[in-house]
């Protein structure tokens, strides 16, 4: 299979594209600039700034799945209004300048899956509710712009292609994301949720994903055991062998990190329904599983 990847470069891209490679794919790369892609033959790599430039066309010539990852990290930096537009016209602009290269391909030659990042926080902060893909969309900064995300993805359907949306939780991975940034650490009150997945089973959800033709919609891509704060925090501790450290209240975080408190604070009980409905079977279902695969001592 012929398939095309944006945000190649990030934490979820890179694996994912050596893994396409290695099921025997051939992976067509939109990046940036062409340098960012390492050990990518020129020909197979196209350059495209998401938030200046239109998609570029030719990338998707003869593809037949697009996976579309790229976007500006929404923890790169305090949520100025600045960097709040850089984040949604990055997905919300992207995503929309994609379905309209899509839109412009004759039928018939258009790819046949459009894949799209996503993430869990369209559900916005609920509390000890559990939540699933059937479950409304919260309220915020993120649930708000991720739903417009969505909204400019799923416009693909129209276009007759093969549309799934990924919700994504935290990814836990020893290369970058959250977990280089976590200490054992108990945020605000510790209750909040966080809803977590082990980069392995990630990338193997993707390409079962890519392969079974049968699945479509939105998957919400977390282990199916959340955790609480405090539990996470503590289970980090033991496994890293740190000792627990104080508690942060919630306003020092807000004061610290404004608006961009909310990635912290928010609590987000998420279970992978649709993914168990697939019959995927996950290798890393409870946390001290997987940060025991991260961390071997």
């Amino acid at each position: 299979m012929k398939i095309a990847i944006t945000g190649v470069t990030g934490l979820l891209g890179k694996p994912l594209k050596l893994k396409l490679l290695g099921a025997g794919h051939q992976v067509i790369t939109i990046c940036r600039k062409i340098g960012d892609s390492s050990a990518q033959p020129v020909k197979d790599t196209f350059e495209w700034d998401v938030l200046t430039e239109d998609f570029p066309s030719a990338a998707l010539e003869g593809v037949d799945t697009v996976i579309h990852l790229a976007g500006e990290p929404v923890a790169g930096g305090r949520w100025t209004s600045d960097r709040k537009k850089k984040i949604f016209d990055s997905r919300v602009g992207g995503a929309r300048k994609l379905v309209n290269t899509l839109a412009a391909i004759e039928i018939g030659r258009r790819p046949k899956t459009l894949i799209s990042g996503s993430a869990i926080g369209i559900y916005g902060d609920r509390s000890d509710q559990v939540l699933n893909e059937y479950s409304a969309v919260g309220t915020g900064f993120l649930a708000e712009g991720t739903a417009a995300w969505e909204k400019e993805s799923d416009r693909a359907v129209g276009l007759g292609l093969r549309v799934v949306q990924l919700r994504t939780g935290i990814v836990l991975s020893r290369k970058g994301g959250a977990l280089s940034k976590m200490v054992p650490l108990t945020l605000g009150s510790g209750r909040q949720w966080m809803s977590w997945i082990h980069h392995q089973d990630w990338e193997n959800i993707v390409l079962k994903i890519v392969a079974d033709l049968s699945m479509v919609g939105t998957y919400n891509l977390t282990a199916p055991k959340p955790v609480t704060n405090a539990e996470f925090s503590a289970t980090l501790g033991k496994i890293r062998h740190f000792p627990l450290r104080a508690r942060v209240p919630a306003f020092l975080l807000k004061a610290a990190m404004g608006e961009m408190s909310e990635m912290v604070l928010a609590s987000e009980r998420i279970v992978p329904t649709r993914v168990l409905e697939s019959g995927y079977t996950f290798s890393f279902d409870t946390l001290g599983a997987a940060l025991e695969e991260l961390f071997p001592r």
